[in-house]
């Protein structure tokens, strides 16, 4: 029984000195993955929060112009938040994005309509009030567009919070 320790030992430190190696590729392995992953998900989350940011600023941007009566062109910029919208988001805030680009567009409408039309001379805007106003039949319209697009704005910036909090859990 003595005699055949040595070997024993041998075989043992020679399995252990076969599996190490191994164990420790697939450890590195997984461990790797593990941090390509995480990147990953950082990554995306970063990227979100770009193009939640953008699509914040872009209606934030557009309400305001609309509301100081200047004139405003939203067609580069919304064509690229589009196809970010199209591309990264998910589907519910794609649904409610486009849902509140077309409520803008309606309330801007009605907004113009609704507000007295003003003339520039020199340095001075002069705005112009009618009797009967002109634009009376459209105050109404402006005002209930109006609280319908911030309830929507506010719903997608909701959604949007809920995807950015859901995507720093994972």
């Amino acid at each position: 029984m003595k005699e055949f320790a040595p070997a024993v030992a041998a075989i043992i430190a020679g399995l252990f000195a076969i599996i190490s190696p191994f164990v420790t590729w697939r450890l590195k392995n997984a461990s790797d993955k593990r941090v390509r992953s995480t990147s990953l998900r950082k990554e995306r989350r970063d990227e979100l929060t770009r193009l939640f940011s953008d699509i914040y600023t872009m209606f934030e941007q557009a309400i305001g112009h609309a509301r100081r009566n200047e004139q405003f062109v939203l067609s580069p910029e919304q064509s690229q938040i589009n196809a970010r919208v199209r591309l990264l988001a998910p589907e519910k805030i794609i649904a409610q994005y486009f849902k509140v680009a077309a409520l803008l567009e309606r309330w801007s409408q009605f907004h113009y309509r609704a507000t007295p039309r003003q003339t520039k001379i020199g340095e001075y805007t002069l705005t112009m009030i009618e009797a009967p106003d002109p634009t009376a039949k459209y105050k109404e319209p402006a005002k209930e567009a109006h609280e319908e697009l911030q309830e929507q704005v506010d719903a997608l910036i909701e959604l949007m919070r809920l995807e950015l909090e859901g995507s720093n859990t994972e």
